[in-house]
C-alpha cells in the first residue's frame, strides 16, 4: 500500500524531489493524509468543531494540502459557516485549477447559497476538465445534475459511453 500512495504521490507532483527529501515530502504527504482521515471520523461522528480544529492544525503546516482543503470546506459548511467554507473552496479551486472536486465543492456551496450564475461558471470549468479522467467526469455529472444542465449532462454521459465503452444509461444511476 505504501508503495502505491508514493507512486500516487509522486504522479501527482510536477516535480518529484531527490533522496531524502523525496522521503520526507511523502512522509509529510502521508502524515497530511492520516489527519484529514480523522477529519473525516470526526465528521462521521457529528463532532464538526473538533473536525475543524484537526484539519486547521494540519493546514497550518501545509496550507496547499489538496485533499484537506477539499474536505475542510465540506466541514465549514456542514457546520453551517458558509463564508469560511465558500473562502477554503476558492482557494483550492484556485490552486488546483483542474481539480474536478476543488471545482464542484465550489460549485456546490454557491448553488445552495443561492448564487447560481457564479455557480454555473464553475460548472463551466468542470466542463472543460472533465474529459480527462472518469473522476472528473462523475463530479462533472453531480455538479451538472444539480444544475439541471441536460444537456450538459447528455454529453458527459455520452463520453463516458465511448471512452469507457459502457451500456447505454446502465451507468447513470451511480452518478445521480
Amino acid at each position: 500500500l505504501e508503495n502505491e500512495l508514493n507512486r500516487q504521490y509522486l504522479l501527482d507532483k510536477e516535480q518529484s524531489p531527490a533522496g531524502d527529501q523525496r522521503e520526507q515530502s511523502f512522509n509529510e504527504w502521508l502524515k497530511l493524509t492520516r489527519e484529514k482521515e480523522e477529519v473525516e471520523i470526526l465528521v462521521g461522528q457529528a463532532r464538526y468543531p473538533q473536525a475543524i480544529s484537526r484539519g486547521e492544525a494540519a493546514l497550518r503546516r501545509n496550507p496547499d494540502f489538496l485533499p484537506l482543503l477539499n474536505t475542510l470546506c465540506i466541514v465549514y459548511w456542514m457546520h453551517g459557516q458558509d463564508e469560511k467554507a465558500l473562502a477554503l473552496a476558492q482557494r483550492a479551486a484556485d490552486l488546483y485549477p483542474k481539480d474536478a472536486s476543488a471545482l464542484g465543492n465550489v460549485a456546490k456551496i454557491l448553488l445552495l447559497s443561492g448564487n447560481i450564475k457564479t455557480a454555473q461558471e464553475y460548472a463551466q470549468r468542470l466542463k472543460d476538465i472533465y474529459s480527462s479522467s472518469y473522476a472528473n467526469a462523475a463530479e462533472a455529472i453531480k455538479i451538472f445534475a444539480y444544475l439541471g444542465a441536460h444537456t450538459d449532462l447528455r454529453e458527459v454521459f455520452e463520453w463516458l459511453q465511448k471512452e469507457f465503452n459502457l451500456e447505454p444509461y446502465g451507468y447513470s444511476a451511480g452518478f445521480l
